[in-house]
């Protein structure tokens, strides 16, 4: 089974701007969880504190019941895979090359490479579509396809969760769906827990088991697509007039956005 995230009232300052506040949630283990809301409500500030790149200002993070900054770092990237928003990686650097890197928390520096590590990488680049490019360059790949590959490095890791900070960012519709049909296909053959921050709402209704909404730090709804995905909750979150109907053919909600509300 996954590891299950935890949220306590989850608050996280910077400076005088609370950017979280007062946040409580549980996380649902070996599915896909959305993180939604508008500009600066907080979405990525709640998915790096998960990661352990921001300390709580007050309340706790657990992680398998565990509060993650009592968890070592080595330890934790066993665990947990990170994905940030416009990932970096030095000139020149090959596809198999970093995906290769995603092996460093299973290996003491000592350590030669191993033939698990070696399949464990090939798997990696199989399973996301990625064994031709394996030797080409990061810059040379598009957009749908450098998003693979670093979807491919965290698939390395082997962890029971993945978190990824608004994957599809700059990408177009159709390698949007490239990138978030991979992520859902490792997840539904692995069973892994994953976190994304999400601007579409209806990529994100489209993809995600559960939905966390936000709007200026605090939690407004959590729970099924379904349950969060009404036009009640989009006026709250959003303040818009939305209209919710169905996918004929997934029976997913499909928002089709109206009216500001005047607050």
């Amino acid at each position: 089974m996954s590891d299950t995230f935890e949220l306590q009232n989850l608050v996280v300052r910077y400076g005088s701007h609370t950017a979280v506040d007062g946040v409580d949630a549980v996380v649902a283990a070996g599915a896909i969880t959305a993180i939604v809301g508008p500009n600066g409500c907080g979405k990525s500030t709640l998915l790096r504190s998960m990661a352990r790149l921001l300390a709580p200002s007050d309340g706790n993070v657990l992680l398998g019941g565990d509060d993650v900054r009592s968890i070592p770092p080595k330890q934790f990237a066993t665990r947990v895979a990170l994905l940030p928003q416009a990932p970096t990686a030095p000139d020149n650097l090959t596809v198999i090359d970093l995906v290769s890197r995603g092996r460093d928390p299973h290996r003491r520096w000592f350590d030669q490479w191993s033939t698990p590590d070696e399949a464990i990488i090939v798997e990696s680049l199989e399973r996301t579509g990625m064994t031709e490019f394996a030797e080409r360059p990061l810059e040379s790949l598009s957009g749908g396809q450098r998003q693979r590959a670093w979807i491919a490095l965290a698939l390395a890791q082997q962890t029971q969760v993945l978190l990824l900070d608004e994957p599809t960012t700059y990408l177009d519709v159709a390698h949007q769906i490239e990138v978030l049909d991979t992520v859902s296909a490792l997840q539904a053959d692995n069973g892994v827990t994953v976190v994304m921050v999400m601007h579409d709402l209806s990529m994100a209704a489209r993809y995600a088991d559960h939905l966390i909404a936000m709007r200026e730090g605090q939690l407004v709804a959590a729970g099924t697509v379904s349950e969060v995905v009404t036009p009640a909750v989009l006026r709250e979150v959003f303040g818009v007039e939305c209209r919710v109907i169905d996918d004929p053919d997934s029976g997913r909600p499909v928002v089709i956005p109206g009216a500001l509300v005047q607050r």
